[in-house]
């Protein structure tokens, strides 16, 4: 069987979760055997794991995601 893994990283203003929640709802419209998880890296809106529990997806709650550290360097050097 085949899966799919999506990483969802919601933002305040909650831009990112409704495109999901549409692309879960058309890949259930053509597929509803494929296995999908969900794993959210901090708290969602309310709307996107009710839409994931509907569609039968699973959910990875991984916690809040940590900043990305400011010592990272370019392949030239620079910040």
């Amino acid at each position: 069987m085949s899966g799919v893994f999506c990483s969802l990283l919601p933002d305040p203003g909650g831009v990112r979760e409704p495109p999901w929640i549409r692309s879960l709802e058309s890949l259930r419209r053509h597929n509803t055997e494929i296995e999908v998880i969900l794993v959210l890296d901090g708290a969602a809106r309310t709307e996107t794991p009710q839409a994931a529990r509907r569609a039968g997806a699973g959910i990875a709650q991984m916690g809040p995601y940590p900043a990305a550290p400011h010592n990272c360097r370019h392949r030239d050097g620079t910040q």
